[in-house]
């Protein structure tokens, strides 16, 4: 495997190993994908991100976006598991 496949999956694996939370924080998530963050909540408003979900809000409810850790390594891996 090259090296830089193996620096990858490092960082996403402690990414993922990071705390107990089953969300990832969208500004992590954005580092391992090389996105800016703004980009990715705009992109989950929008319900076009295929890891994210959340709501827009609007005036009588604020918005959220969260990025679950599954959803995001399956994204990333395409659903497969390296050892």
């Amino acid at each position: 495997m090259p090296e830089i496949i193996k620096e990858l999956q490092r960082q996403l694996d402690e990414a993922m190993e990071k705390d107990k939370d089953p969300y990832i924080r969208i500004e992590d998530a954005a580092k391992l994908i090389g996105a800016d963050p703004d980009c990715i909540r705009k992109s989950i408003y929008n319900g076009t991100c295929p890891f994210g979900v959340g709501y827009g809000g609007n005036k009588i409810r604020n918005g959220y976006a969260k990025i679950p850790k599954l959803t995001f390594y399956n994204w990333i891996t395409s659903g497969r598991i390296s050892m």
